[in-house]
């Protein structure tokens, strides 16, 4: 979860980097531009209770992850050269349901098994897991894009830089489905 919060945190940082420094947007037109992501999340969430329960938390947690993956392969594509609909908004409307997929059905998963009189501390430990990714996720992903950005040139260091994202949000999918086929593969192991 942790990982998948600081790819988020490092795309809502670059994205808004891009709204102003490339498309000339001010600070209240960057932030009117989030409303997309928004507004999309809320909507994924409102419905997030009838789809774990058709679904399951965990594939909705894994099809997120690629979702998000998804999206910054879409944020590579931008350019000095694009529009905000022509280049991001598909790409944050992507992220956007991703981010939903992965939010509540990570958080029911983490809290699912454990005990009532813990739920507090198990709450409070999720909390400063996500506040310590999404610090680590901004760090790691403004390094890889400061690492190959050409001074005076904003845009020739996103592709790296969400080209990584796309590979740590892969990553996260890819480990959450093996550890959901083996905490299967294990429940069914005690029921047999």
């Amino acid at each position: 979860m942790a990982v998948i919060v600081g790819m988020h945190f490092s795309m809502l940082f670059l994205v808004v980097q891009y709204f102003q420094k490339v498309l000339g947007f001010s600070p209240l037109y960057a932030g009117l531009a989030y409303l997309p992501v928004t507004c999309t999340v809320f909507a994924v969430t409102h419905f997030m209770p009838g789809l774990i329960e058709r679904f399951g938390a965990e594939r909705l947690l894994i099809a997120g992850c690629a979702l998000v993956s998804c999206s910054f392969i879409g944020f590579v594509l931008m350019d000095g050269q694009g529009s905000y609909i022509s280049v991001v908004l598909a790409p944050m409307f992507v992220h956007s349901i991703g981010i939903g997929l992965v939010f509540t059905p990570g958080t029911v998963l983490i809290m699912q098994d454990v005990p009532a009189e813990q739920s507090d501390s198990a709450s409070g430990l999720l909390q400063m897991d996500q506040q310590i990714g999404g610090a680590l996720g901004i760090a790691v992903i403004t390094s890889m894009y400061a690492a190959t950005s050409v001074p005076g040139n904003f845009v020739s260091g996103l592709p790296m830089a969400f080209g990584v994202a796309a590979l740590f949000s892969l990553l996260v999918g890819l480990s959450s489905w093996l550890f959901t086929r083996r905490r299967h593969a294990v429940g069914n192991a005690i029921r047999s």
